[in-house]
């Protein structure tokens, strides 16, 4: 009788304890990024320091993609697998782009303007970078975890793990982590069944755009995450309604430059400083160019 050989896991890594590892401290890394750690540190410490994050990360993510090319497949990036489930995944994106516009109909927070080209054009950019995090780093790698530890279930164990690791990064902005969390479960189940990237990539880019346009402005705010997000949740209850009055900078800089001071007067938010930058917008953080010192005005909400 021949005996069979023992089946053999594409990419599974020499060291389960190494792989765990190695996903802990990327993990960690990115949710100092996202946190932005080191921000307002001494200035001569602090571009080390997010330099050094950065350099983390590109060296954990590039050592673990290099492991892997000997199978472009595991990452979404073998051409033969480019025109599987096409079908399944755009009917699934429709059914959420309509929902998103509802959504955004019904809280009257839709607007257009508030996915302009230079917000796509940085975020086509940003959502390659996810995609391939969340899929070639976070399900390859936890699915090859479950394997080598005898889950009876891997895939699953990929889809739930790597979708609550990819959520996770977008706190603490409820109703956005709530939709990437919808998402992050059907495009990781796609990508284990066809390792189809592409579509992964439209998918999201029609999904992340639409949720800018309807839910961007309101309960989404603006798709922030991370420090960004938890400071806009502490200051918007207070800046609902409430003015705001100009406070000069001391070098005297013109009206509506960066560095300018927003003092909110009126509700829960009476002598809060917040960042005013340039640009009208839904942001209650943005202040018109135009504005005089000292001038009042009407949050745009």
């Amino acid at each position: 009788m021949t005996r069979r050989a023992p089946r053999r896991t594409p990419d599974r890594a020499p060291s389960a304890r190494r792989d765990a590892l190695e996903l802990a401290a990327l993990a960690l890394l990115l949710f100092a990024v996202v946190w932005r750690v080191g921000e307002g540190a001494p200035a001569a410490v602090e571009p080390w320091l997010r330099g050094g994050l950065g350099l983390g990360i590109a060296v954990l993510v590039g050592v673990d993609l290099w492991r892997a090319r000997a199978d472009p497949a595991s990452l979404g990036l073998a051409t033969t697998r480019w025109r599987e489930g096409w079908g399944t995944l755009l009917r699934a994106t429709a059914a959420g782009v309509l929902g998103l516009a509802a959504l955004g109909a019904v809280a009257g927070t839709a607007s257009l303007e508030a996915a302009r080209l230079e917000w796509l054009a940085t975020y086509t950019l940003n959502l390659l970078g996810q995609q391939l995090l969340l899929q070639g780093v976070f399900t390859r790698r936890i699915y090859r975890l479950a394997h080598t530890r005898g889950a009876p279930r891997p895939e699953r164990v990929a889809v739930l793990g790597a979708t609550a690791l990819f959520t996770a990064l977008h706190a603490p902005n409820p109703a956005l982590m709530l939709g990437v969390a919808i998402a992050a479960l059907g495009w990781t189940a796609h990508f284990l069944h066809h390792r189809n990237l592409p579509a992964l990539l439209l998918s999201h880019a029609l999904l992340g755009a639409t949720a800018m346009a309807s839910l961007g402005p309101g309960p989404m705010l603006d798709l922030r995450v991370g420090r960004p997000a938890w400071e806009r949740l502490r200051h918007e209850p207070g800046l609902r309604g409430a003015t705001v009055e100009t406070t000069p900078r001391a070098d005297g800089a013109p009206a509506g430059a960066d560095g300018w001071l927003a003092q909110v007067g009126g509700g829960e938010g009476v002598g809060v400083l917040v960042p005013a930058r340039p640009g009208v917008g839904r942001d209650p953080h943005q202040l018109d160019p135009g504005v005089g010192a000292g001038e009042r005005v009407e949050l745009l909400h």
